[in-house]
């Protein structure tokens, strides 16, 4: 890794760690201006304006001491997912509240406040994967992973015939 490719993450990560707490504060804003319309606590997305700076803290602290750990950069592609929708979905209240139609130009920020839920579980459960040591699934030297033993398992021993009975049997004895 060279020096240049660091500095260059290192500014990514502020950038995205800034960017998406530009999107929360955006959406504060937002939130304080449309209070009349917000009648309970889901409306408003505490959990959301939670989690999205936390996150997106400890996914600049990470990415930028460990550019090569890919923790810290799902870290923030979680933070910026909650932020883009918090974002997209007080913008879609904002337009509804206005008089626009429904069908008009609020449809884009309604979808794109749900979709970018996707990106954050997924990114979840690849953080879940990663972790402790930013290494996915660590196997030991014979390509067997620790701990995930199952007979259907595609990280088991017989690389032609992965499914077969030959493999099943193999990657059963590899559990036991």
């Amino acid at each position: 890794m060279t020096a240049r490719w660091e500095r260059r993450a290192v500014r990514l990560a502020w950038g995205t760690g800034l960017c998406s707490l530009g999107l929360v504060i955006a959406s504060l804003v937002l939130l304080v201006l449309d209070w009349k319309a917000i009648d309970t606590p889901a409306t408003a997305q505490l959990s959301n304006f939670l989690s999205a700076p936390i996150v997106g803290i400890l996914g600049v602290l990470v990415a930028v001491r460990r550019p090569r750990n890919p923790i810290g950069w799902l870290l923030l592609a979680i933070a910026l997912a909650v932020a883009i929708t918090l974002a997209a979905d007080f913008v879609a209240i904002r337009g509804l509240l206005s008089g626009a139609s429904i069908r008009g130009w609020v449809e884009w920020p309604a979808w794109l406040s749900t979709n970018p839920q996707t990106l954050a579980f997924v990114s979840l459960a690849l953080v879940l994967l990663f972790f402790p040591n930013g290494r996915l699934l660590p196997g030991d030297a014979g390509g067997g992973p620790h701990g995930w033993c199952s007979p259907l398992s595609p990280w088991g021993r017989g690389v032609d015939d992965r499914f077969g009975a030959d493999s099943i049997v193999s990657t059963a004895s590899q559990c036991s």
